[in-house]
């Protein structure tokens, strides 16, 4: 999260969805899989907007994994 606020990406998006987009890469990144529609579930926030949220981070941030299609 803070690497996204670092480039400033985070203007005009929901904090809660960027949250979930962070924690469904650390968790792939631990190897601890939950899908993402189970983690916006828990944080009660949109599933498509976390996941949109998610590739901005995995384009942005540059993360180490290799990208799958939500």
């Amino acid at each position: 999260m803070s690497k996204g606020s670092d480039k400033r990406i985070i203007k005009g998006r929901s904090i809660s969805a960027l949250m979930v987009g962070s924690i469904y890469a650390a968790r792939r990144e631990a190897n601890l899989p939950r899908t993402l529609d189970e983690i916006a579930q828990t944080a009660n926030t949109d599933a498509i907007f976390a996941a949109k949220c998610y590739r901005l981070l995995t384009n942005y941030v540059c993360l180490q994994w290799i990208r799958m299609y939500i």
